[in-house]
């Protein structure tokens, strides 16, 4: 959990010294990159915390995690520069397909093992 409430400080403090260096110039995908590793990562921690989960589904969601960070990081600085680009919906795509592949490998490992989904 430590680790993704680093990597949310360091968007935030990414995303200041960047507005500072851009002329007044933001976006508000960079301004909600933060947001990704914050919600995601410590929420998904919060409620995984006493639960064995399983290696995969953890890779998983952490792909899924810095997919979407770093899609929304380069959205906001494309959209910073003026600029706007046809392939930022890749990112946003392949973040929740990682993200749903997580969720069913999760969900597969729990049926396999024949635990709840539940507690």
């Amino acid at each position: 959990m430590f680790l993704y409430i680093s990597i949310s400080l360091f968007c935030i403090l990414f995303t200041v010294i960047y507005e500072r260096c851009s002329y007044g110039e933001y976006s508000w995908y960079m301004r909600g990159m933060f947001l990704y590793p914050l919600l995601g990562g410590v929420g998904a921690s919060l409620i995984f915390f006493k639960k064995n989960v399983n290696y995969w589904s953890v890779r998983l969601w952490n792909s899924a995690l810095a997919v979407l960070t770093c899609g929304s990081l380069l959205h906001g600085i494309i959209a910073v520069s003026g600029r706007s680009s046809e392939y930022d919906w890749c990112y946003y795509a392949m973040g929740a397909a990682f993200a749903v592949s997580a969720v069913i490998n999760y969900v597969r490992s729990e049926l396999q093992a024949g635990k709840p989904f539940y507690r």
